[in-house]
C-alpha cells in the first residue's frame, strides 16, 4: 500500500516463565530430589555501600562495596516433601501412623448400619443431614451401627481414624537445614524463533535458611511451596577464580564460534640477536571480543604472516620469527572471519 511504513517487531530474548531445578548432596554426589519452579523464583546478588565523606559540607568522597551475597528464592508449584526434608535438616522415614478421614460419605441400609471406606480406630464421629451428631463404635466387620437412634436408609457423614503407612519427617527443635549443590535451570526463548536455548545457575553450596511456607488453594491452582536460602562461598573450579557463590551459563543452540573485534600480536618489538647463532622467537595472538568479553586464542594455522623486510627476519606459517641480518623489519598479522579481515603488527630489531 503506498505511503504505508511496515516495520517488523525486534526479535527479543527471554528466559521461560517455568524452569527445573537439582538438588545435589554435595558429598555423594546423588541427587537428593528436583522439581519445578515458577516465574516468582528469583535470584538476587546484593552488595553493602561503604561511603567515605570528609571536609566542607561532608562530601562524598569514596564509596567501596562489601558484603556480597547471593540469596535465591525457590518458589515451586508442584508438593514434595523431599523439600520440607531439606529445610528442617529431617529425613523421611516410613512407617505407620494414624490418620483422619473427614466427613466422608456413608450409606446405611435399612437396619441403619453402614461400612466404612477404610479401617476405623476407636469412635466414629456421626453427622447426621440435619446437623445432628453421634458417636458410635466400630464394629469388628468395620462397620456401624446407628439403629438404636432411629436411624436408617440415610447417608451420613463419619469422621475416624485409620492406620496406614505414612512417610514422616519430624520437625524437632535441634536439626539445621541441609546444605545442597543447587542446579537452576530455564530455557531461553526469542519472539522471533521460540526456544533457542538453556540459562543454568549452578550454586555449588546452597543453604537453605530453615523457613518453609506452603500456600494452598481449595482447587489446586495456587498450591506453591517457597524455599529461601543463600550461597555459600567455595573454591572456585579454577585457581584463578579464588572463591566464589556460583556460576550462571548460557548455552545458545545455534552457538558459533566467537566473533572478535581486534587481534593482538605480542611481543612487540620484539628483539632478535645474531650471536652466537640467529635467533628465534614464536609470535602469539589473542583476540579482543570486546570490554566485558573475555579474549579468546588464536592458533597459528588460523592466521597468515608476512615479513616486510625478509633480508632481516622472515617469518614462517606458525608465527615463529627468525633473525636473518642486523636491522628493523615489520611482521603483519591477518586473521580472517566471516565480519572482515583483522591485522596486527609487530616490530622486529634484530641486533
Amino acid at each position: 500500500m503506498a505511503g504505508t511504513n511496515i516495520q517488523q517487531s525486534k526479535p527479543t530474548r527471554f528466559l521461560n516463565k517455568v524452569g527445573t531445578f537439582v538438588a545435589q548432596d554435595p558429598v555423594t554426589q546423588l541427587v537428593m530430589f528436583t522439581g519445578i519452579f515458577n516465574a516468582t523464583t528469583n535470584v538476587s546478588v546484593t552488595m553493602t555501600p561503604v561511603d567515605t565523606r570528609g571536609g566542607v559540607g561532608n562530601a562524598l568522597l569514596m564509596r567501596t562495596y562489601s558484603d556480597r551475597t547471593v540469596e535465591v528464592t525457590l518458589t515451586t508449584r508442584d508438593w514434595n516433601l523431599e523439600y520440607v526434608a531439606a529445610s528442617v535438616g529431617g529425613l523421611i522415614n516410613p512407617g505407620l501412623s494414624e490418620l483422619y478421614d473427614i466427613e466422608v460419605p456413608v450409606q446405611l441400609n435399612n437396619l441403619g448400619v453402614g461400612a466404612l471406606p477404610r479401617s476405623g480406630i476407636g469412635m466414629v464421629h456421626v453427622k447426621l443431614p440435619n446437623g445432628t451428631k453421634f458417636d458410635v463404635p466400630i464394629a469388628a466387620d468395620n462397620t456401624i451401627d446407628l439403629s438404636e437412634f432411629g436411624v436408617a436408609d440415610l447417608c451420613v457423614k463419619c469422621t475416624y481414624r485409620f492406620a496406614t503407612h505414612t512417610d514422616t519427617v519430624t520437625i524437632n527443635t535441634s536439626a539445621s537445614p541441609y546444605i545442597i549443590h543447587l542446579f537452576l535451570q530455564s530455557g531461553i526463548s526469542d519472539t522471533m524463533k521460540g526456544l533457542m536455548g538453556q540459562v543454568l545457575v549452578e550454586i555449588p553450596s546452597f543453604a537453605l535458611d530453615g523457613n518453609f511456607t506452603i500456600e494452598t488453594n481449595a482447587d489446586g491452582t495456587a498450591a506453591e511451596i517457597t524455599l529461601v536460602g543463600v550461597a555459600l562461598a567455595v573454591d572456585g573450579t579454577e585457581c584463578k577464580e579464588g572463591m566464589v557463590y556460583g556460576y550462571v551459563r548460557e548455552a545458545i543452540e545455534d552457538y558459533k564460534a566467537p566473533q572478535v573485534i581486534e587481534i593482538v600480536a605480542s611481543p612487540s618489538p620484539m628483539m632478535l640477536s645474531l650471536l652466537p647463532a640467529p635467533e628465534s622467537q614464536t609470535i602469539s595472538v589473542v583476540g579482543n571480543r570486546g570490554i566485558m568479553v573475555s579474549t579468546v586464542g588464536i592458533a597459528p594455522a588460523e592466521l597468515t604472516y608476512v615479513s616486510d623486510t625478509p633480508t632481516v627476519a622472515t617469518v614462517d606459517a606458525m608465527g615463529v620469527v627468525t633473525a636473518v641480518t642486523a636491522g628493523e623489519a615489520v611482521i603483519t598479522v591477518a586473521y580472517s572471519q566471516p565480519t572482515g579481515d583483522l591485522t596486527d603488527t609487530i616490530d622486529v630489531i634484530v641486533a
